[in-house]
């Protein structure tokens, strides 16, 4: 005689986040690939300055940044929550999963994941670029990173990074769950959106700014990421709960 047991939630979402990682290398190809990208733009278009200084030396300076390295990443990790969103997904994660609120959160964990690796090897990315000069042994003008030296320094950019990646991730995944349920309503929220900033006051866009502020004006890098994780969590639930609704009534 046998006998047919239910999986529990937790091991399903540890299986969902596994298929995930074996099923879907495109995921995390596409976050090398933007990041190698970032890299070599970083590289290529440095800028380069000459002076002569009075008693005749030539000081030749060269500057990278390497911000376009984040902003690859911010784009990447708005842009991969719409495939894991799509109806095809959908579909192949619903043979694995026993229900939708276990496949939405080994989605989410999954996301949640990648999001703090690809934040992790764009801040390593970064770091690289700014030493790279070293290496060819060219004479470096130190950075003033303060008492923490290049460690702190890489430990604030990858809070601050992780916190925007999360913010980006969940509007991602809320806006491909909205996609999936009607791309015509995403598109009257648009214009909605557009019309009430259009004839909104003085009072409401200064209430839009203060609420900007409240989020993103903290200087503290740890308070920065506490408030990123609540709100990226809320787009999360808001995904997860309308996606329940839009599959339910299908």
């Amino acid at each position: 005689m046998s006998t047919l047991t239910r999986p529990n939630r937790k091991t399903v979402i540890f299986r969902q986040i596994a298929r995930n990682l074996a099923s879907r290398p495109g995921i995390v190809g596409s976050l090398l690939a933007v990041q190698l990208a970032g890299i070599v733009i970083a590289l290529t278009s440095s800028g380069v300055s000459d002076y002569n200084s009075y008693s005749g030396m030539n000081i030749n300076t060269q500057f990278f940044n390497t911000d376009v390295i984040f902003v690859l990443t911010l784009a990447w990790a708005f842009l991969a929550p719409l495939y894991l969103t799509g109806r095809d997904s959908f579909e192949a994660d619903m043979i694995f999963a026993t229900d939708r609120m276990s496949r939405h959160a080994g989605n989410i964990a999954y996301m949640a994941l990648l999001v703090l690796a690809g934040s992790l090897t764009a801040v390593l990315a970064s770091t690289a670029c700014l030493l790279f000069p070293v290496l060819g042994g060219t004479p470096v003008i130190p950075l003033r990173l303060g008492d923490w030296g290049l460690a702190g320094y890489a430990l604030v950019l990858l809070t601050v990074l992780l916190s925007y990646s999360l913010l980006a991730a969940g509007a991602g995944y809320l806006l491909g769950t909205l996609l999936g349920l009607s791309r015509l309503l995403v598109i009257v929220f648009f214009l909605l959106a557009l019309i009430v900033l259009g004839i909104m006051d003085n009072a409401g866009l200064l209430l839009l700014g203060d609420v900007g502020r409240f989020l993103f004006g903290n200087d503290q890098p740890g308070i920065l990421l506490i408030k990123a994780v609540a709100v990226s969590a809320v787009l999360f639930a808001a995904a997860a709960l309308i996606s329940n609704r839009q599959e339910a009534g299908a």
